[in-house]
């Protein structure tokens, strides 16, 4: 009789814990939605608020596609070209540069990539997308009209810049699907990459074979940021900075940011990218 009375209470304080727990969620929950300064309607939902109309919805598909063809460009920016290097320079060239084609790419793609997330989250995502596909396309345009090396390098400057935006494409899958089927979208994503990513070489290669050879590669690039530049404008809506910032100011934002944390661990990130490629060389 003992033991029964002995599960019961502790049956009942496990009930009144589990209970308690909830309750101080909920409040907390509750306390950070008050004191969020975003609008109501640029606040979260939970997976099971998503109506069946939203999942078919222009807006939404749109959206998927431009992330999945803005990632696309941003990885064949330097998926298509690096395979085929050294057929440029024999054709341009040749020119002990070279090898700053692939390597302005990477490290301007990974300084600006460091700071689409945060910035983004501040001042509202929709025209850093569209304006980092701009910025992809003019890389494009340059090389493909490219005679010599040094311009090369210069479409690849725009280029890694734009790979820092195009490849943030997570920031936008978090905004549009819910925790719960984010790894299918994010296995989209990574799907629309084929032909950039794993079969890049292949792709390149099999331009080569055309009139146009490797400039073929930043020809289809062109296409591919087209693409994303008008899907991103006429799909992509999400919240502007006034539902984001209901009570701050972008002035206040803006130099509130860490310029100088952000400027050091660019220029350190910088460095030691060029060390990996300088390595043993220099």
């Amino acid at each position: 009789m003992a033991d029964h009375d002995n599960k019961v209470d502790a049956s009942h304080l496990e009930h009144r814990a589990s209970s308690t727990d909830a309750d101080r969620i909920e409040a907390i929950t509750h306390q950070h939605r008050v004191d969020d300064d975003r609008a109501e309607e640029a606040k979260g939902r939970n997976a099971d608020k998503y109506e069946k109309k939203y999942w078919l919805s222009v807006n939404y598909i749109g959206t998927l596609f431009a992330i999945g063809v803005a990632f696309m460009g941003g990885i064949g920016g330097y998926g298509l070209i690096a395979p085929i290097l050294t057929q440029i320079n024999e054709d341009i060239g040749p020119s002990p540069n070279i090898l700053w084609v692939s390597l302005a790419n990477i490290v301007l793609g990974a300084i600006v990539f460091l700071m689409v997330g945060q910035l983004s989250d501040i001042f509202g995502r929709r025209w850093f997308f569209i304006i980092g596909s701009v910025i992809g396309l003019i890389g494009s345009i340059i090389g493909a009209v490219a005679q010599n090396v040094n311009t090369l390098i210069v479409s690849q400057v725009f280029i890694g810049i734009a790979v820092g935006f195009q490849q943030s494409f997570f920031w936008v899958v978090s905004e549009i699907v819910p925790m719960k089927w984010r790894y299918i979208a994010n296995s989209y994503c990574y799907l629309m990459t084929t032909p950039t990513s794993p079969l890049a070489a292949r792709v390149a290669y099999s331009f080569m074979t055309y009139p146009g050879t490797w400039r073929n590669s930043f020809y289809f690039l062109i296409a591919i940021n087209v693409t994303s530049i008008f899907s991103w404008y006429f799909f992509y809506h999400p919240p502007t900075f006034s539902m984001l910032h209901r009570k701050k100011l972008a002035r206040d934002l803006f130099f509130n940011f860490d310029w100088i944390g952000l400027a050091l661990f660019s220029g350190g990130l910088a460095v030691f990218i060029f060390g990996l490629n300088w390595g043993g060389v220099l």
